[in-house]
C-alpha cells in the first residue's frame, strides 16, 4: 500500500534565510513534532541540532537527506514561541537560525568532535613517512584516536591540517566525527542504607563477616549522621574516609551507591516574608495597574519612590492565580539586589537567568520554566524574553529607558522592551514598563493613549530629592582650583560626606586609566591594528587595549614614531579616578566597579554587598552604578565629566544624558534628606543640565519631542540603519554607493548617506553607513521586503565578494 513520504522543514542555527527540508524515516515518524530538536546532516561532514518548524508531505525539488535522530520526547519550543521567533526574524530582518541561536541555551545544540584514527588499510610501513607523520602514527598506535589540538601539541605546531590531509590521501589515517549533545545532566553519587536493613541489623551483618575496623567506623559514622541518604563523596571528604572503605560495605549488601540527577541551580528552601505595606500613593498606583484596560502600562515614578514594592504586590496577585512572571532588568548587576528583595518576599520561587551563569545552569532553568516548576518568577536580562513560559501572566521591564535592552551584535538586533510589548499581546499577559526617566518612544505612546500611565511623584518615606550643583570646571581650571580631575567643591563635599559616616558614589563613564597616550614631540598616538581608534591605557595590566576588538600591546615610555621619551597620558577613566582618590584619601576604602573589575561570575554581588555593608567608603564606577541600585547610606554622588555624554554625535545624546545623570543622581539620599549631587562640566548653562538640576523631566520631554519631529527622528519616524563593511576600503565605497543609489530609486529622499561613521575601520573592516527614515504611514513590511531585495543584490554582486551588510532596525 502506498504511503506518503513525510518531510520536515528544519531551522538550523545558521545565518541563512531559508529553512531546509529533510525526510523522516518510519522510525522517527511518531516522535517528530513541531518544536522538537532533530539531528540533521548539513554539508559533507557537519551535523547540527535544528528545530522542526513544520511537518508536511510536499516533495521539494531537490534530493532530501534523512533526519538522523529526534532529540526530544516533547517539543522544547511551543507553537506560540515559534510564532514569536518568526515575528522577531521578520521585524528585525534576520534569519530564523539567528533567532534560534539567541533563544536556545548553547548546551541545547549539538557539537562535533573531530578525531583522527589510523586507517584500517594502512600497511604499517613507516619507511616513507616524514618525521611529523611518523610522530602522528606512533601516537595513534598508543592512543587509538587523537583530537586535532592533541596532534598540534605533539608536533608543537599551530597548523597541522596539511599533514593530516596528506596522510588521509595516502590512506594512513582517516577522520571520524563524534556527535554529542552538549547538555549533560549533573549526576551526584549518593549512598544509602540497604532498605532491608535498620541500624541494628546493619551492624549485625557487618559483624557476621570478617572484622574490618575501618568499615565498622565508616558505617557507625554514616548511621549516626543519617538514616536516609547522603552525597557519597562529600560524606567521605567531611569524615576523612577513603572512598574505598565503602566498597566492602557494598559487597556485603549493607549500603548501596547509586547515581542521582540533581539540579545545578541549588538554593536553600526559603519562606517568603509578609509583604511591606504600601503608602497611599503606591496603593493608588497598584490599583490603577490592576484595573487598567491597557495591555501595556508605564509606571513613572521618581527615583526611590518605591516602584519595586508596587511590582512585588502586583507579582503576588499573578502567582496567586498560578501565573508565571518575567521581571526584566537591563544589567546583570541589578539582579543582585532585586533577587534579594524578591526572595525576601517570595522565598525560593525566584529564578535568575543571564549570561554569567554556565550553559548547563541556563539549560536547567529553561527546562524548569518550560515545565512550570520551581520558579514561577524569573529575573533576567534581555535574553530572558526567549524563555519558554507556558502560562505567562505578567512582564515587568524595569528601567525601560535603558539602551542595554537593545542587542547590538550578533543578530537578531532586537529591543527586548519592544519584544516584551509584543509578547503582552501575543501571550495575552500584562506588561508594566517602569522608570523614573521614560524613553521618548514610551512617553509618546502614553501621550497617544496607546499605553496606560501610573505615577509616583514622591520618594518613599517623604524624603526629598537630592540637591544638584553644577560646577564650572572651565572657570576652576582658570583659577587653578582643580586638583587632578577634582574641583575643590567636589573634594570638600567628599570629605564632609565621609566625616558624617556616609558613602560616596563617583560616576565616570569611561573605563581604563587614560583614553590615549600621546607623544609631546611628534604628536603620535598609538592606534589599534584592526580599528581606527586610539588604544586605552590600563594601569592594572600596564597594557594598551582596544575596547572594540580586544587587541592589546605592552605600554612603553618611548614613542614608536620618533623614539623619544616624551610620552604623556591624555584624558581619564575610572582607573585614573581611583588612583587620584587614593592620594587624596589614603585611609579610606576605595573600590572601582566597571567591566574590568566585574568579569567574574560573583564579582557584581561581592562588590555590591561590600558597599551595602558599608565596607567601602567611595565607589567609582561607569554607567552600571547608575541603574536602579538602592543604597541607604549614599550622601553624595559626583559626576566627574558630564560633557562626554552631551557632546556625543547621536540624536539621542541629550535624552540619554538627562536619563543617565538623573538616574545616577537618584542613587543619593534614598533613606534620608539633605544629600547632594555635584556635576562637573564645561557647560553649566547647557539646557539639559538645567533640566537635571531642577528634576524637570516634562520640559526635557517637550523640547526633545519638538526637535525629533522637526528633524524626522523617532518616535515620529522609523529608522533602519545599514552598515556596509569590507576589508578593502575601495570595495566598501563602491558597494555602499551602489546600495544607496539602488535604494533611492524606491525610497528617494528617505535615504541618507553613505557616510563614514566616527570610526572608519573596526575589527579589520572598513565601513560606511546608510540611514533610512521612514514615515509611520508607510507600509513597514513592504518597505523591508524592498530593502531586503536591494541588500541581496549588493551581496550577490560579482564585484563585491566578501561584502557584509549589517541591518539594524530601530537602532539605538
Amino acid at each position: 500500500m502506498f504511503s506518503e513520504i513525510t518531510y520536515v522543514d528544519v531551522i538550523l542555527p545558521l545565518p541563512l534565510q531559508q529553512k531546509f527540508t529533510y525526510q523522516l524515516d518510519s522510525g522517527h515518524l511518531n516522535k517528530a513534532q513541531q518544536g522538537c530538536r532533530v539531528a540533521v546532516p548539513f554539508g559533507r561532514t557537519k551535523i547540527y541540532a535544528g528545530i522542526i518548524d513544520s511537518i508536511h508531505h510536499d516533495t521539494p525539488d531537490y534530493e532530501t537527506k534523512f533526519v538522523l535522530d529526534v532529540l526530544d520526547e516533547s517539543p522544547i519550543v511551543s507553537k506560540k514561541h515559534m510564532d514569536l521567533w518568526h515575528w522577531i526574524a521578520e521585524y528585525y530582518m534576520c534569519s530564523l537560525g539567528e533567532v534560534m541561536n539567541a533563544a536556545l541555551p548553547s548546551s541545547f545544540k549539538l557539537a562535533n568532535e573531530t578525531y583522527i584514527v589510523l586507517h584500517p588499510e594502512w600497511n604499517q610501513d613507516t619507511s616513507k613517512l616524514t618525521d611529523a607523520e611518523f610522530l602522528i602514527t606512533e601516537a595513534l598506535q598508543l592512543q587509538k584516536r587523537l583530537k586535532i589540538q592533541e596532534i598540534a601539541q605533539i608536533l608543537q605546531r599551530k597548523i597541522v591540517l596539511p599533514f593530516i590531509k596528506k596522510m588521509q590521501e595516502f590512506n594512513i589515517v582517516q577522520i571520524e566525527d563524534e556527535v554529542y549533545e552538549r547538555f549533560r545532566p549533573k549526576i551526584r553519587k549518593m549512598m544509602r542504607l540497604n532498605p532491608a536493613l535498620n541500624f541494628e541489623s546493619a551492624l549485625e551483618r557487618l559483624k557476621s563477616h570478617r572484622r574490618s575496623p575501618k568499615q565498622e567506623e565508616f558505617l557507625n559514622k554514616f548511621l549516626l549522621e543519617t538514616s536516609v541518604e547522603v552525597p557519597f563523596h562529600s560524606f567521605c571528604k567531611r569524615q576523612g574516609f577513603k572512598t574505598s572503605y565503602a566498597k566492602g560495605l557494598v559487597e556485603k549488601e549493607i549500603v548501596e551507591l547509586y547515581e542521582l540527577e540533581v539540579n545545578r541551580i541549588e538554593q536553600a528552601q526559603l519562606q517568603g516574608a509578609p509583604l511591606v505595606d504600601l503608602n497611599p500613593e503606591q496603593e493608588r498606583a497598584l490599583t490603577a495597574l490592576k484595573t487598567s484596560e491597557k495591555k501595556v502600562n508605564l509606571l513613572h515614578g521618581v527615583t526611590s519612590s518605591g516602584k519595586t514594592e508596587v511590582y512585588i504586590h502586583l507579582i503576588k496577585k499573578h502567582i496567586d492565580f498560578g501565573k508565571q512572571v518575567l521581571f526584566m532588568v537591563p544589567e546583570i548587576a541589578l539582579t543582585t539586589q532585586l533577587v534579594s528583595r524578591l526572595k525576601h518576599a517570595f522565598g525560593d520561587k525566584v529564578g535568575v537567568y543571564h549570561s554569567r551563569f554556565g550553559m548547563h545552569e541556563r539549560a536547567e532553568l529553561w527546562r524548569d520554566v518550560k515545565n512550570n516548576i520551581r520558579f514561577p518568577i524569573v529575573i533576567g536580562a534581555r535574553s530572558s524574553v526567549f524563555l519558554p513560559f507556558q502560562d505567562l501572566g505578567l512582564i515587568i521591564v524595569d528601567e525601560e529607558h535603558e539602551n542595554s535592552f537593545k542587542q547590538q551584535d550578533p543578530a537578531p538586533r532586537y529591543q527586548a522592551r519592544d519584544v516584551a510589548v509584543y509578547m503582552g499581546h501575543h501571550f495575552d499577559c500584562q506588561v508594566v514598563l517602569g522608570t523614573a526617566t521614560p524613553s521618548l518612544e514610551t512617553a509618546y505612546n502614553v501621550n497617544k493613549g496607546k499605553y496606560g500611565l501610573c505615577s509616583l511623584k514622591q520618594r518613599y518615606g517623604g524624603f526629598k530629592l537630592p540637591k544638584v550643583h553644577l560646577v564650572d570646571i572651565a572657570h576652576a581650571y582658570k583659577r587653578k582650583r582643580m586638583n587632578g580631575h577634582f574641583s575643590e567643591a567636589l573634594l570638600m563635599a567628599i570629605e564632609n560626606t565621609l566625616e558624617r559616616g556616609e558613602q560616596v558614589l563617583l560616576f565616570q563613564n569611561r573605563r581604563g586609566f587614560a583614553p590615549r597616550q600621546e607623544c609631546q614631540s611628534c604628536g603620535h598616538v598609538p592606534q589599534c591594528k584592526h580599528c581606527d581608534v586610539s588604544l586605552t591605557y590600563h594601569m592594572s595590566t600596564s597594557r594598551l587595549r582596544c575596547h572594540y576588538c580586544g587587541y592589546t600591546e605592552k605600554n612603553s615610555n618611548y614613542c614608536k614614531a620618533c623614539n623619544k621619551q616624551d610620552v604623556k597620558l591624555k584624558g581619564f577613566g575610572t582607573e585614573k579616578i581611583e588612583d587620584e582618590l587614593q592620594g587624596f584619601f589614603p585611609n579610606r576604602v576605595i573600590r572601582r566597579m566597571d567591566l574590568d573589575t566585574t568579569r567574574k561570575k560573583d564579582s557584581y554581588e561581592n562588590l555590591l554587598n561590600a558597599f551595602e555593608d558599608q565596607e567601602i567608603d567611595i565607589l567609582v564606577g561607569t554607567q552600571m552604578i547608575s541603574k536602579g541600585l538602592d543604597f541607604s547610606s549614599v550622601g553624595l554622588v559626583g559626576v566627574l565629566s558630564a560633557d562626554q555624554m552631551l557632546n556625543f554625535p547621536d540624536f539621542r545624546a541629550f535624552e540619554r544624558s538627562f536619563q543617565m545623570l538623573s538616574q545616577v543622581s537618584g542613587r543619593a539620599g534614598r533613606k534620608k534628606s539633605g544629600s547632594e549631587v555635584i556635576i562637573q562640566t564645561f557647560q553649566p548653562d547647557h539646557e539639559i543640565l538645567k533640566f537635571v538640576k531642577n528634576h524637570n523631566y516634562p520640559d526635557m520631554l517637550k523640547g526633545q519631542l519638538i526637535e525629533r519631529q522637526g528633524f524626522r527622528y523617532p518616535p515620529y519616524y522609523k529608522l533602519i540603519h545599514l552598515s556596509v563593511r569590507h576589508r578593502n576600503r575601495r570595495v566598501t565605497e563602491q558597494a555602499s554607493s551602489f546600495l544607496a543609489k539602488s535604494l533611492r530609486t524606491v525610497f528617494e529622499h528617505r535615504v541618507l548617506g553613505p557616510e563614514y561613521p566616527a570610526f572608519e575601520r573596526l575589527k579589520g573592516y572598513y565601513q560606511k553607513q546608510i540611514l533610512l527614515k521612514l514615515e509611520r504611514t508607510l507600509s513597514y513590511p513592504d518597505s523591508k521586503e524592498k530593502l531586503r531585495r536591494f541588500v541581496n543584490a549588493a551581496l550577490s554582486h560579482e564585484n563585491f565578494k566578501g561584502l557584509r551588510v549589517r541591518i539594524d532596525v530601530d537602532p539605538q
